[in-house]
């Protein structure tokens, strides 16, 4: 019997230590599921705009308006808003593919990130 009991008790202190590394996890702000963001708020924010200026161009551009390009015409009112997808796309998902492929960054790391950043150089100087 006391044999039986033994085994319930140990069974019982892994569970718990196993709750507790897992809270301890998520106590400590890891953020599994963050999304890949690579572009700032103010650079989301001129994108927006462009790509919605871009887009809107088809009703304020007369379409006598052409560009010529290698002996093709180009009709502006066709061209800018096809052109403007692509920074409202950006802007919309805050991640740029050729911002990605030229490990550019221009937001800044969360709030977290900075206090974490500044505790460990204390810490750093402090022992130093």
């Amino acid at each position: 019997m006391k044999q039986v009991a033994n085994q319930t008790e140990n069974s019982a202190k892994k569970n718990t230590n196993t709750n507790t590394n897992t809270n301890s996890k998520e106590t400590a702000g890891i953020n599994y599921f963050r999304k890949p963001y690579n572009i700032g708020t103010l650079d989301r924010a001129l994108r927006f705009f462009l790509g919605a200026a871009l887009i809107g161009s088809v009703f304020y551009i007369h379409p006598e308006y052409v560009l010529s390009l290698a002996g093709m015409e180009l009709k502006l009112y066709k061209l800018l808003p096809l052109v403007g997808i692509y920074p409202a796309i950006t802007a919309w998902l805050g991640w740029d593919p050729i911002y990605q492929l030229a490990r550019i960054k221009s937001d800044t790391p969360s709030r977290g990130d900075v206090c974490d950043d500044l505790i460990t150089q204390t810490k750093t100087l402090a022992q130093h």
